[in-house]
């Protein structure tokens, strides 16, 4: 029987989704393998290497070229596990594809890498060498491979030949006696085909191969139909494990594995998980990864379906999450210019199939847990299709952890300041306008949670030097910046600018929204961010222009963006409301280093050093104002807690931390007279956006 990729890939999950109903349990059952029970499999690949293999797929890519990047993929994947024994065997590689060339071609199959486990590095490199010779000698390498066999058929063990052909037999042979010979001997070989590139009168001549000796006929034209139909066969003879069912993030797609997509079929055929090198090579003007991102870009195989015309990257959203939980798309998360883009696709008719690339600039903690989501882009109420990015699933999705947050949390450290709320979320019985949440400390609004992290009451040079088309703001008004973080506690996903309104209001009694109130393009502007999944944590900055009267009397209430009866919640946006609870660090507290001698004089005290630990986040100090002892050594030490470099300076007496990178630390030591000392980070901007703070010496 003929059946084509699509209609067994959907039997499969039909069957799996009554099985886990009826067993009451998900993630969907799957086969075992070879590696899982004492079953032995005996597979051998042979490979069309006849001249036609020449031509072009329905993609543009050379056949042989397209069926050496699949095997290349699909051999990676095949587990090298006792029980397990795939061999190799090419025919027509011989001769030459004109009659001169017939006789010699029509009897060349050679045994490559016998069926003696999994060789991976053999058999890749012996794929790597092929080359579209001569004839098509079907029956003679069907013959041939009856021989490489040595073990006969049982329950414990299967034989197997997966023949890949371009064309039907052009040597006289019988190529369906020979599959029938094979299935009756002792060895019960039964033997697959893939027809590559055939139409359907060849496809009806091959299936007498298949029904001869009780193999699946499955049909492609391109490298991603190639690759589904070798992953279709390999689950089939439990080879590998099934594929997930795309239907939820924790059952993603396998790799070549085929989903529909509105009218697309979908499949990924390669990964680059740091394909950094690649992006800058492509162009000149390509920028750098944001320090501690990546590019990641995966290889897409698509084939339309509709009756009218579609455009893949007009009609489809590529999108990404990692363990993070916040999403990648390829707009928002741009790797820039780069190879094979899809955006030069034109129209693709019905059956019209590309290739192309995408990619995504990520958080180098996803790399080893990035799945991909497709949906239409219009789709209002379609369900995404998850395919997997050659992570394995329970890597990809760890259910019961712990979401990773965009930024190392920011913790007050007991040194130098008061302590944050022993709860992350605040009770808001008391919360109003003037009585407001204080900066650095969390509240819920429906499904998100809300703090904010730094304040800039007068951004203007920072939003002016953002973007040049920027316009000042009116005489008397200047922009107010404020960062937030953010984090998603729904079930499904969240989008923070759509869902959630961010207002302000002062002393004038008029309030300010992000959109009425607009500061233009500014940094980390929240309308790049996309999806949140549960638990996705991120960082981003909201501003307004403001009459400078309201500066100082600034609050802020964020509502839920659809809701008419939802409670404002009111957070301060006055760094004095914060200031005044820090905690000053007197000459005889317990962050001293005391001497053995608990009597020691009080210049003895004095004489030893006290520990201060302060936070650079993006973009702020963990503490505006620190108080310490004079003529003490004081051991300060900074730690990064941001993605992007910061450092501590003083310029009187001059000190400095040095750059220090996303996750490290540096100390200084001070011993300073009674004053006041401006401490600043001195990486171009950061000053200017409100990285500065005071060190009180007492």
């Amino acid at each position: 029987m003929l059946v084509s990729f699509k209609q067994s890939r959907r039997m499969l999950s039909g069957i799996a989704l009554i099985l886990s109903i009826l067993m009451g349990s998900l993630p969907f059952a799957t086969s075992q393998t070879a590696a899982q029970t004492s079953k032995t499999i005996n597979l051998e690949i042979i490979v069309d290497q006849s001249g036609s293999m020449a031509a072009a797929t329905d993609t543009g890519v050379l056949r042989i070229d397209a069926a050496k990047s699949v095997l290349n993929e699909v051999i990676a994947q095949i587990p090298e596990a006792d029980g397990v024994n795939v061999g190799f065997r090419v025919y027509g590689h011989r001769g030459n594809n004109q009659p001169e060339g017939q006789a010699e071609s029509c009897v060349s199959s050679d045994l490559l890498v016998p069926m003696q486990g999994v060789d991976k590095a053999t058999l890749i490199s012996q794929v790597n060498a092929l080359v579209p010779v001569g004839w098509t000698p079907l029956g003679y390498a069907l013959e041939q491979a009856g021989a490489d066999f040595t073990q006969p058929a049982s329950d414990n063990v299967v034989n197997a030949i997966i023949m890949v052909t371009d064309g039907l037999e052009t040597c006289g042979a019988d190529p369906a006696a020979i599959a029938a010979q094979l299935k009756n001997s002792e060895a019960g070989i039964t033997t697959h085909v893939i027809g590559f590139g055939t139409n359907p009168e060849e496809l009806a001549i091959l299936e007498g191969i298949t029904q001869a000796s009780g193999g699946q006929l499955l049909s492609s034209n391109n490298a991603g139909q190639l690759m589904d139909a070798l992953f279709e066969i390999l689950e089939e003879i439990d080879v590998i494990e099934e594929s997930g069912t795309g239907e939820a993030r924790n059952s993603p797609l396998g790799i070549g594995r085929i989903g529909q997509v509105a009218y697309y079929d979908v499949s990924v055929i390669s990964v680059n998980p740091n394909a950094t090198a690649i992006i800058m090579g492509a162009n000149q003007f390509n920028d750098l990864p944001t320090e501690g991102n990546q590019f990641f870009m995966a290889r897409i195989a698509v084939t339309y379906t509709g009756k009218a015309t579609g455009t893949p990257w007009i009609d489809l959203n590529f999108q990404t999450v990692g363990n993070k939980s916040t999403s990648y798309t390829t707009f928002n998360n741009s790797c820039g210019s780069y190879p094979d883009q899809p955006f030069n696709i034109a129209e693709l008719f019905e059956g019209g199939s590309v290739e192309f690339n995408v990619c995504w600039q990520i958080d180098s903690i996803d790399e080893n847990s990035l799945v991909m989501y497709v949906e239409p882009l219009l789709g209002v109420n379609s369900n995404p299709v998850w395919f997997s990015l050659g992570n394995p699933i329970e890597v990809t999705i760890e259910t019961n952890a712990s979401p990773i947050p965009t930024q190392a949390p920011t913790v007050a450290h007991a040194e130098t300041a008061a302590p944050m709320n022993e709860s992350p979320v605040q009770d808001l019985s008391s919360n109003s306008r003037t009585s407001p949440i204080e900066v650095r400390t969390t509240a819920p609004i429906e499904d998100y949670t809300v703090s904010v992290i730094s304040v800039t009451p007068n951004a203007t040079d920072i939003v002016l030097s953002a973007n040049q088309f920027n316009d000042p703001p009116s005489i008397g008004n200047q922009f107010f910046m404020t960062r937030l973080s953010v984090t998603y506690k729904g079930t499904e996903t969240g989008t923070p600018w759509l869902d959630l309104n961010f207002q302000t209001v002062g002393d004038k009694n008029t309030s300010y929204t992000t959109f009425n109130n607009s500061c233009g393009s500014y940094p980390d502007d929240p309308y790049n961010i996309a999806e949140l999944f549960e638990g996705g944590s991120v960082e981003f900055n909201v501003c307004w222009e403001i009459d400078s009267v309201d500066q100082d009397s600034l609050v802020m209430y964020v509502e839920p963006a659809f809701s008419f009866d939802a409670d404002k919640i009111w957070f301060s946006l006055d760094e004095n409301y914060v200031s005044s609870e820090q905690v000053k660090v007197p000459a005889s507290t317990e962050a001293a280093t005391k001497t053995d001698n608990d009597e020691a004089s009080e210049n003895e005290e004095n004489e030893n050093s006290v520990t201060v630990i302060l936070s650079a986040i993006d973009i702020a100090f963990s503490e505006k104002e620190i108080t310490i002892p004079a003529n003490t050594n004081i051991q300060l030490t900074l730690v990064n807690e941001g993605v992007l470099q910061h450092d501590f300076v003083i310029d009187d007496p001059a000190i400095s931390t040095g750059a220090l990178n996303s996750g490290e630390s540096a100390t200084v030591t001070l011993n300073l007279p009674p004053g006041t000392y401006q401490f600043y980070c001195s990486l171009p901007g950061h000053k200017e956006a409100g990285m500065v703070g005071a060190l009180i010496v007492e």
